[in-house]
């Protein structure tokens, strides 16, 4: 864990660098407060809780402190579908719709799940090519519903602990199969392995890694792997933990913390345990972001994983660690007097962004941005009248009253403005010789 900071620092921001251009610059600041991260900080969330009017405070705290979400139970093929042919897609739909419109991004959990007693009661008894055709069928219907909406699947969950499709359809090959069959039908949808058991115990380690090299060797459209993280003690070794992340990302594959859950009733040692994994895996460059298997002691799978309580939803411990490292630690606040035609360097954390330019304490102009890994260059621009009249950046220019967003439309209102002044100064000759 002691070069976990440094590796923060060097993967998970990225520079900008601010200059001031102009006469006679007196007493102008420029402020930098990230909205939101680039990183995914996550949640599952239940359909009883989220999107309901009598729970309104939960499903805004999700959309104050997560970025990104998944429905817990009702994309599941039993949450969708409990009764043949009766399925019924309103609420997944309607949370969908208001995860969008506030900027959450989403992941769909799960397309098939083979372990048996999540199977669909009704699937039982269909012959091999009856059950393919059911699969295939329910891969369109799903996508039909959802096309467009969900980044990720996680396709077959559980494969290494239940193999009911492969068994039951005679076919070795299923789990690949449905990694093609939704790739064809959404190809820009990122395609995962979700077991448990990989990271908190080495029991598949190696396993899970050795299925993931399989389906890119056989061109089998995999993007991701997902590791629950489910953690039922705090006595965890970091050592360990990183040497198992650094065994599956010889995948060569994006690795995310897909349940993230401590069960611990002592909430200080939950505290601990909790602060530590986030900042492992936010620090590890394979682990490409990281879901909570839920945070309300209302809305729970096992009572003591718990980081938030009561109807105000409270922080104990373990959840006020969560809020400070990603909230606070790991969010970038900045305060920055600047002095005319001189460039200053800052490296902050990868996200959203509102700029305030300041003149004597009050806002003259603000600008929303988002940074990436290439950073950003950014350029003030003063008149003589000590009015900040212009800001550039990467894709930001403004000339004249007008906003503009690229370069060849900075070029044209150029060319306009020149061809303004040159008609000016044309008429003014011409008036003198007249007159």
């Amino acid at each position: 864990m002691q070069h976990a900071k440094s590796r923060i620092n060097n993967i998970r921001k990225a520079p900008i660098s601010f200059r001031i251009e102009g006469e006679d610059i007196q007493e102008v600041e420029v402020e930098l407060m990230q909205q939101r991260s680039a990183y995914p900080f996550g949640t599952a969330i239940k359909l009883d809780k989220f999107n309901v009017p009598e729970n309104q405070f939960f499903t805004d705290f999700v959309l104050k402190h997560f970025n990104w979400a998944v429905i817990a139970n009702k994309l599941k093929w039993y949450g969708i579908e409990r009764i043949q042919d009766k399925s019924d897609y309103t609420s997944v739909l309607a949370a969908l719709d208001v995860l969008e419109t506030n900027g959450i991004k989403s992941r769909g959990h799960n397309m098939f799940w083979g372990v048996e007693k999540f199977v669909n009661s009704w699937l039982y008894g269909m012959s091999p090519s009856e059950l393919v055709t059911e699969l295939q069928s329910h891969v369109t219907e799903v996508i039909n519903n959802t096309k467009g909406r969900l980044l990720h699947w996680d396709v077959n969950n559980e494969n290494l602990h239940g193999d009911w499709y492969e068994r039951n359809t005679t076919d070795p090959d299923i789990t690949p199969k449905m990694f093609q069959w939704i790739h064809a039908q959404e190809p820009d949808t990122q395609l995962f392995l979700n077991d448990y058991s990989a990271i908190p115990q080495p029991s598949i380690t190696t396993a899970l890694k050795n299925q993931a090299e399989r389906f890119r060797q056989n061109n089998i459209p995999i993007h991701g792997i997902g590791v629950q993280s489910h953690f039922y003690t705090t006595d965890i070794d970091m050592d360990v933990i990183k040497y198992r992340i650094d065994k599956l990302a010889e995948a060569g594959l994006d690795i995310w913390a897909t349940e993230l859950t401590v069960d611990e009733a002592d909430d200080v040692k939950k505290a601990d345990a909790l602060g530590n994994l986030l900042t492992m895996y936010f620090s590890h460059p394979s682990v490409g972001g990281v879901i909570l298997w839920h945070f309300w002691n209302e809305s729970l799978w096992h009572p003591n994983e718990n980081l938030f309580d009561g109807p105000d939803i409270k922080p104990n411990a373990a959840g006020q660690r969560f809020m400070d490292l990603v909230h606070g630690e790991w969010r970038s606040r900045i305060t920055k007097s600047l002095e005319a035609f001189t460039t200053y360097n800052v490296t902050v954390f990868k996200g959203d962004y509102v700029m305030n330019v300041k003149r004597n304490g009050q806002v003259v102009l603000q600008r929303n941005f988002t940074l990436d890994s290439t950073g950003k260059d950014i350029t003030i621009y003063a008149d003589d009248s000590q009015s900040i009249s212009n800001v550039v950046m990467e894709q930001w220019y403004s000339y004249g009253g007008q906003c503009v967003d690229s370069a060849s439309t900075r070029v044209s209102v150029m060319l306009q403005s020149v061809l303004m002044y040159i008609c000016i100064i044309s008429v003014s000759v011409f008036l003198s010789v007249e007159g």
